[in-house]
């Protein structure tokens, strides 16, 4: 849907028949008579909200940073645009994540899950290292993990240490989040397998830009797994209709050279084989073919 007017985007937001996932937004429009309202109205109707304006003041952009929105982008050229519609399908991705957050902090836990919401991800919470195994434990489906460096019972260390233990880099995405300003931790944090990290006085852009650089690696690791999945059924179904040599020579990429071509008449019978498919599952292809002949 595409409104050109604030009348037109009111109408299309409060119409309950169409159930809407996000919208890209223009705040310098005529009849807006507060920007602020307009976007916190749309994040009210838990619409995820990305703002695409021409307005570059930074004040006014720091002002609209403060809201509930994904991002804030200035429309300047059109790869701006591409890069508002590559997030928006990034956050209807997110959707489908869990996110735990690991921190001993009631406020820095609020905040991350406030951030992390935004980007329309599930979040959990842990107070520490064993009570985030023991979270992650009850619910593996995971995809990332925020967790802090000083917490009781077990650091943020030794907990990235256990996970390692079982899950690689490109299985499970760890991002430290710490308060600590020397070099020494956060080189630690990488050494020991984090993924990346952030300081605690970062903003939501910056946790949200790094999120989405580790989450790409995610996602890009699930497509080619995918895709592997699918030439392996394709291939064993392909294994069945031809002979284990052209199948081979198929399969090494050496078909023009080991795969020649013959004039040949054919008689050709169409019959109707009482349980043949049973049959022919399990069966090799040249045996298949004795049985036939016989």
């Amino acid at each position: 849907y595409v409104a050109c007017d604030v009348q037109t985007a009111y109408f299309y937001i409060d119409e309950e028949f169409i159930d809407f996932f996000g919208v890209i937004l223009e705040v310098d429009m005529p009849n807006i008579k507060s920007k602020e309202k307009f976007v916190e109205y749309m994040t009210s109707k838990r619409i995820a909200t990305l703002v695409l304006s021409t307005i570059s003041d930074k004040h006014f952009i720091e002002s609209m940073l403060k809201l509930e929105i994904i991002d804030y982008i200035v429309k300047s050229r059109e790869e701006d645009l591409n890069y508002a519609v590559d997030m928006m399908k990034r956050i209807a991705i997110y959707k489908e994540h869990k996110v735990l957050v690991i921190d001993d902090s009631v406020i820095a836990q609020k905040t991350a899950k406030k951030n992390l919401e935004v980007l329309r991800f599930k979040v959990l919470v842990a107070d520490d290292g064993v009570h985030g195994l023991e979270v992650f434990k009850k619910h593996p489906e995971v995809k990332l993990i925020l967790t802090d460096y000083n917490m009781p019972r077990m650091n943020g260390f030794d907990l990235i240490l256990n996970l390692r233990k079982k899950y690689t880099k490109e299985e499970l995405i760890i991002i430290a989040v710490t308060a600590a300003d020397d070099p020494k931790t956060t080189s630690m944090f990488l050494k020991y397998g984090a993924n990346g990290y952030v300081s605690k006085k970062t903003t939501k852009e910056e946790l949200n830009y790094t999120i989405n650089n580790l989450m790409d690696v995610l996602q890009n690791k699930e497509e080619a797994t995918r895709v592997k999945r699918q030439i392996e059924e394709y291939t064993t179904q392909l294994s069945k209709y031809v002979s284990p040599q052209i199948y081979a020579s198929i399969i090494s990429g050496k078909g023009g050279t080991d795969v020649t071509t013959t004039d040949k008449k054919l008689t050709i019978f169409l019959s109707d084989i009482a349980g043949f498919t049973k049959t022919t599952e399990s069966l090799e292809s040249e045996e298949l073919t004795d049985m036939l002949n016989t």
